[in-house]
């Protein structure tokens, strides 16, 4: 029988799960996810900010909106929780069966591995500019509250 995972946990596992590899986790996935997240490098939520809290709230939604949310978290947050929990959970879906397959090399040879790079590079630029449009305001606005700079000069 599998081990209980909080609601909440489920539905994030799903949603960043369909967002990087394309398929619904197997509990045992989400077992080992939520497992990984109460380790130490999870557990400290009090340290992040409202704007990191924003970002994994909207990916944990739909595998959609991770994408905006993880290409908007790249430069606004790269070692944030959203970019944390997306690298425990391509962990565990690269080392586990089935879903491993989603990170096997396509066939195509060279021609179709760089047409791969230049879809993936387009479709980030993508993610990039809709993820600013939803999520940069809300960062403004968060910074201002907090007496903060609305720019980072360092």
């Amino acid at each position: 029988m599998p081990e209980p995972v909080a609601g909440n946990i489920r539905a994030e596992c799903c949603a960043l799960s369909r967002y990087l590899a394309g398929i619904d986790p197997d509990d045992a996935v989400i077992i080992a996810y939520g497992r990984g997240l109460h380790s130490d490098a999870y557990l400290d939520a009090e340290r992040d900010s409202r704007l990191d809290r924003l970002l994994l709230a909207s990916a944990a939604r739909s595998p959609r909106l991770a994408g905006l949310a993880d290409a908007y978290a790249r430069f606004a947050s790269p070692a944030g929780p959203l970019r944390r929990r997306l690298v425990l959970l391509i962990a565990i879906l690269e080392s586990t069966a089935p879903s491993y397959e989603a990170f096997e090399p396509a066939a195509g040879g060279r021609a179709g591995a760089f047409a791969g790079v230049v879809a993936a590079g387009f479709g980030f630029l993508f993610r990039l500019l809709a993820g600013v449009l939803m999520f940069a305001l809300p960062h403004l606005w968060f910074r201002m509250r907090a007496g903060a700079p609305a720019v980072d000069r360092s």
